[in-house]
């Protein structure tokens, strides 16, 4: 077996510290906040590292995985002559940006840049089928509260750290940034649609049980663009009432933490998404004004 060691004893990151927040009252094991409650202390042992870096172990991963497991691995991007490309997630490809006239020629070049297609692939358009997320929202006397719990996100890069001088070498900088990146997010429950054509309203439900333990009721939802300069599938965002049904599942490969329900004027967090569909929430619910 190929083995690649991480430089722990060299660059591995402080865990975080945090004051610590009680909730004002629980229900069941769903904790209530009228604050922003505290994240998780411990870092996950669970990072970024580019392909080209450990493509021999990664080979070597799966060789020995697949002659052990039913379920299989494989490396799911894959190049092509329009780009990178994932079926069952999206593609990225390099287009240019061109004026053209009256009748259809090229007339000028502008610039180059990058489209991203996010979510599952229709083989025979390219288009993507986008995911959605949806923040579930139950009230309790005069006040709504966003179902929600804490995940980790492996690609955060936090703008406060800063590369040693002394770090030269490409693979050395990619093995610091590796222990460095990483950030917990409060978060809803969210994903990819499963199949081509999957409904806004499909992928949230399905989602919500999986992630949460949710069954969500009627969601309403409104598709947002969180870079329209390179990414060409509108995401829905949406909140819903609920019903909860069961303990939510703990995916592979990704790292859930909490049953939380935080009051919507004080919800906070760095996910664009999730902020969107909490602030599509207030809108909806008549707390902002929603600018219509």
């Amino acid at each position: 077996m190929v083995e690649v060691k991480l430089p722990i004893e060299k660059y591995s990151s402080e865990n975080r510290k945090t004051i610590s927040i009680e909730p004002n009252f629980k229900i069941g094991e769903v904790s209530y906040y009228d604050v922003l409650p505290s994240e998780p202390i411990e870092r996950p042992r669970q990072t970024l590292l580019p392909v080209t870096l450990i493509k021999d172990w990664i080979n070597d991963f799966i060789d020995n995985h697949n002659s052990e497991n039913e379920k299989k691995k494989g490396i799911g991007w894959n190049i092509d002559n329009s780009g990178l490309k994932n079926p069952n997630f999206g593609s990225v490809q390099h287009y240019a940006v061109v004026e053209y006239d009256t009748e259809g020629n090229l007339i000028n070049y502008l610039n180059d840049g990058l489209l991203w297609q996010d979510g599952k692939l229709d083989t025979r358009t390219g288009i993507a089928t986008p995911g959605s997320l949806v923040a579930p929202i139950e009230k309790i006397n005069d006040d709504y509260y966003v179902h929600c719990f804490w995940q980790w996100r492996p690609a955060a890069w936090d703008a406060k750290i800063i590369i040693p001088d002394n770090l030269t070498d490409p693979k050395e900088i990619e093995e610091y940034k590796a222990l460095k990146t990483g950030m917990w997010f409060l978060t809803v429950p969210g994903g990819f649609a499963q199949f081509v054509g999957d409904t806004t309203e499909d992928v949230a439900k399905r989602e919500a049980m999986e992630e949460a333990g949710i069954a969500i009721d009627k969601p309403v939802f409104d598709k947002k663009s969180f870079n329209r300069a390179s990414v060409a599938s509108l995401v829905g965002v949406g909140f819903s009432k609920f019903e909860r049904v069961g303990d939510e599942i703990k995916q592979e490969g990704e790292k859930l933490f909490g049953k939380m329900a935080v009051r919507i004027d004080v919800f906070r967090t760095p996910d664009a998404m999730v902020a969107e569909s909490v602030n599509f929430a207030r809108e909806e619910l008549g707390l902002i004004r929603s600018g219509k």
